[in-house]
């Protein structure tokens, strides 16, 4: 921070980046100082992102926390072909903070969708009122930066109603066909006040494209690394061979994560390690 301060130029993208298994055993090293630490420092414009490594003894949760109050970009190798794709290829992504306090909130119309399930983020989840809460902290992202969510949902029988045989329960709806509304909230980096925008997704497509096919694989590897009752060998059987699927030119896109993907499905749980004391990285 002493270095950055002494190089920062008002008109730059000035960024601390700290490279570490998160082990923080020198300096600063309670969470709650390193917090304070970083959001002082966030509010003169020099903001901090976190490239983490290591296999053993890694922070993960520890260093996801302070890139996300150093208004900052988070990512993880533990591979050496991660280095190419996560420093070089997303190197923009992690110096030019283009947004903070980044928020979604998706609402379901009830009379297409009976439930739904969100797939992970439970170390991101927010409550309702939070979204529109200009102080709650959320997720910055860089220039290029994207996020990926997956929903399971249970679609209502054409005809079914949206009634609720409950006396203080009932749904009452638009009568609208749209299946869902996407909101996004997100501030300026440097702003105080959030921006919000919002897209209406109009229809369910019954077809998928090889983009969603390997969203599902990934959400497959996901349940499996952790020893999820939602999925079956048989899934794991259906998401080895989907692999074979997809497109010449998403394989080559995606070729190490691909390989990724191939060793955690072939694997068993033991040898995965899932449910033991060594992370897993994928």
């Amino acid at each position: 921070y002493e270095l950055g301060q002494k190089v920062y130029r008002k008109d730059w993208s000035n960024q601390v980046i700290l490279i570490t298994d998160g082990d923080l055993n020198f300096g600063v090293t309670k969470k709650d100082g390193l917090q304070t630490l970083i959001e002082e420092k966030k509010k003169t414009g020099l903001f901090l992102s976190v490239i983490g490594t290591g296999l053993y003894n890694y922070q993960d949760e520890k260093l996801e926390v302070l890139s996300k109050h150093g208004n900052g970009t988070y990512c993880v190798v533990n591979a050496l072909e991660d280095v190419d794709y996560s420093v070089n290829r997303r190197y923009v992504s992690l110096t030019n903070v283009v947004a903070k306090d980044v928020k979604a909130q998706v609402e379901f119309n009830p009379e297409l969708v009976s439930s739904f399930r969100l797939l992970g983020f439970e170390n991101r989840e927010l409550h309702h009122d939070e979204f529109r809460d200009d102080t709650v902290i959320s997720e910055p992202f860089g220039s290029g930066g994207y996020g990926v969510a997956l929903y399971e949902l249970t679609m209502k029988e054409p005809g079914s109603g949206v009634l609720e045989d409950m006396k203080y329960r009932k749904v009452v709806t638009t009568g609208s066909s749209e299946l869902a509304t996407v909101k996004i909230r997100y501030k300026e980096p440097l702003a105080d006040k959030s921006h919000e925008l919002e897209h209406v997704i109009p229809t369910a497509e019954e077809h998928y494209t090889d983009n969603l096919l390997l969203a599902w694989i990934v959400y497959v590897c996901a349940e499996k690394l952790r020893d999820s009752d939602q999925i079956t060998e048989r899934d794991e059987g259906l998401a080895l061979a989907a692999l074979d699927e997809l497109g010449k030119d998403l394989k080559l896109l995606n070729y190490y994560d691909i390989r990724k993907l191939q060793a955690i499905l072939q694997q068993s749980k033991r040898q995965l390690n899932v449910g033991g004391s060594v992370p897993i990285g994928i």
